[in-house]
């Protein structure tokens, strides 16, 4: 049986979404609150990052790298990006081509690609990140520190479910 609360927030999702029917689960409402909230926080911050010359993967590209100043092959770019991104070689290309980031071929290894954020691109981050800051801060602004901890705590949570079933439902390859 839901509470009373459980129910008044759910409805109020409904609401949000324009729904007219009731969610089968909470489970079902769950992830269609975050599906939702995921896709209005990436519509609010794709407007900060356009500002700023940049799409979010783009910024997304730059803020790995600046965590690698040893460089990364770009499937390793790839992993560590908050969202997939199929044509990551086009992206990589465009950042090179902009003087944003820079490829390296070690002496040790010439079949590797390495990916290093070049000064310009580590400037292009500076420059914006107090407004990133700032409409990070602003997009959750109704909650304390807290609850924001908490969120994310919950929201892990999820990630090692999602990672979790993923993994079971994965069928190993011959090779393998």
């Amino acid at each position: 049986m839901r509470s009373q609360q459980q129910e008044d927030t759910f409805a109020a999702l409904a609401q949000d979404l324009g729904r007219k029917k009731k969610f089968r689960t909470p489970g079902e409402a769950a992830v269609l609150a975050i599906l939702r909230s995921a896709a209005l926080l990436r519509r609010a911050l794709a407007a900060h990052f356009e500002a700023a010359g940049m799409t979010m993967a783009q910024y997304n590209v730059l803020r790995v790298l600046r965590g690698a100043p040893e460089g990364l092959p770009t499937l390793q770019i790839r992993r560590r990006m908050l969202e997939e991104a199929a044509g990551i070689t086009r992206l990589v290309d465009k950042l090179s081509a902009d003087g944003l980031i820079e490829r390296d071929r070690p002496a040790s290894d010439r079949r590797k690609v390495l990916c290093r954020i070049t000064r310009k691109g580590l400037e292009l981050l500076q420059k914006h990140e107090r407004e990133i800051d700032e409409a990070h801060a602003g997009l959750i602004g109704g909650l304390d520190a807290k609850e924001a901890a908490r969120l994310v705590e919950l929201l892990l949570k999820v990630n090692q479910c999602v990672r979790e079933k993923r993994q079971a439902s994965r069928i190993p390859s011959e090779r393998e």
